[in-house]
């Protein structure tokens, strides 16, 4: 017998380590995934953000050109290197992939993001719900302790029978002193 309550005790816990288990993982899980997609979408931006700049600094070169031969002007030479021209942007296959994903990385990061923040407000709801409940229920049991069992009623405690029809105490408006009200039954 002491043999099963030992195995009972043991499944008992390996239970409650599964779900402690997955509650972590139902919440960090989002968490992690909102953080890898948004460092994700966060580097691919600069890395976008990178390319933009030259694709700029490159047009504005083809500009400066366009002008310093309409105008006859000289211009240096050096700004204009191959590796700096407006064709070096993105020619790469991973970069293209990351430019025909990159659209997917911001919302589906912000997604999980918000799951994780919906998920964690469940939990600390129930956990917060739970707290008031045992505190209104420790409240309660204290009342009792305190005055007994009839002092949580909500009605007044009934005096004599006349009393509760007058509206007022014995004695009260249209009644002489140590009289009581008729009864209506």
């Amino acid at each position: 017998m002491k043999d099963l309550w030992r195995r009972v005790w043991r499944a008992d816990a390996y239970l409650l380590a599964a779900l402690v288990s997955g509650l972590a993982t139902l919440v960090l899980l989002p968490l992690t995934l909102a953080v890898a997609l948004t460092v994700a979408a966060g580097g691919i931006g600069l890395v976008l953000l990178s390319w933009w700049f030259r694709g700029l600094g490159a047009w504005a070169r083809l500009h400066l050109r366009h002008a310093s031969s309409v105008l006859d002007v000289p211009v240096p030479e050096a700004a204009f290197t191959p590796a700096r021209d407006i064709r070096s942007l993105p020619r790469s296959r991973t970069a293209r992939r990351l430019l025909a994903w990159m659209p997917l990385f911001a919302p589906s990061g912000l997604g999980t993001g918000l799951v994780a923040v919906l998920a964690t407000g469940s939990v600390l709801e129930a956990a917060l719900s739970l707290r008031d409940g045992e505190r209104r229920a420790q409240a309660h049991r204290q009342r009792l302790r305190e005055t007994g069992p009839g002092a949580l009623r909500h009605r007044p405690p009934a005096g004599p029978r006349g009393a509760r029809l007058s509206g007022g105490a014995v004695g009260g408006p249209g009644q002489a002193a140590g009289q009581e009200l008729p009864v209506m039954s």
